[in-house]
């Protein structure tokens, strides 16, 4: 009677574990998954919202081995005009040069050449209309290790913290992407790519219903 009993209880004993696994498992999962819908709903373009400017800083830390002083240098600054849900207007200046671009309503681009402005070919269109900036203010095709990290400061205020990685172009990037509790919109972010030297980017939003897109005049 008592082996009779042990096994039964040997068997309830594992059945529970197996259970109490499962069911943390499962949470994990839930947790996840309540993370991802979380920053896929901040991180959406809302027309409501209206148009909006993003001032990127790109910096370049040396590595090491240079005999540099490993400190942010900075090297160019990217302006972006966004006029959801199909247009901007993208200003790139370092190194002596300024490089222009404008996307108008994900049909038409033209990008500035020495000459002039130029059409860009209908072949080269889908590299620039994609997610990010018209649908998604941060860019995140293809994340992962995605973790939702809370209320952290931001440049002195609250915000709704996240981070996540992509590999564009075969160099890892670790993007932390802050969201105004309030409003639910982007307030900024700070990629960090390791490619030999360590590239910094932070970005800042600004929401101005002045901003307007329109065809560049030739």
């Amino acid at each position: 009677m008592l082996r009779g009993e042990n096994r039964i209880s040997t068997g309830e004993s594992m059945k529970q574990v197996a259970i109490t696994v499962l069911a943390c498992l499962a949470a994990g999962s839930s947790a996840a998954a309540d993370c991802l819908s979380d920053f896929k709903a901040l991180n959406a373009v809302k027309a409501e919202a209206g148009p909006f400017r993003i001032e990127m800083q790109v910096s370049v830390v040396p590595p090491a081995a240079s005999g540099q002083k490993p400190e942010p240098v900075p090297v160019s600054t990217i302006t972006t005009l966004v006029v959801p849900l199909g247009s901007y207007r993208m200003t790139k200046t370092g190194k002596g040069q300024t490089i222009d671009l404008v996307v108008l309503d994900r049909q038409k681009a033209w990008s500035k050449q020495p000459d002039g402005w130029k059409p860009v070919e209908a072949e080269k269109m889908p590299d620039l209309t994609g997610a990010w900036p018209t649908a998604e203010y941060v860019a995140a095709v293809k994340l992962f290790n995605l973790q939702c990290l809370g209320e952290q400061p931001y440049k002195d205020k609250p915000a709704l913290a996240f981070g996540f990685d992509i590999a564009p172009q075969n160099s890892a990037s670790h993007i932390t992407a802050y969201f105004d509790p309030a409003t639910r919109l982007p307030l900024g972010s700070e990629v960090v790519t390791e490619a030999g030297a360590k590239a910094i980017v932070d970005a800042a939003y600004v929401f101005d219903r002045t901003i307007s897109v329109s065809a560049p005049v030739p």
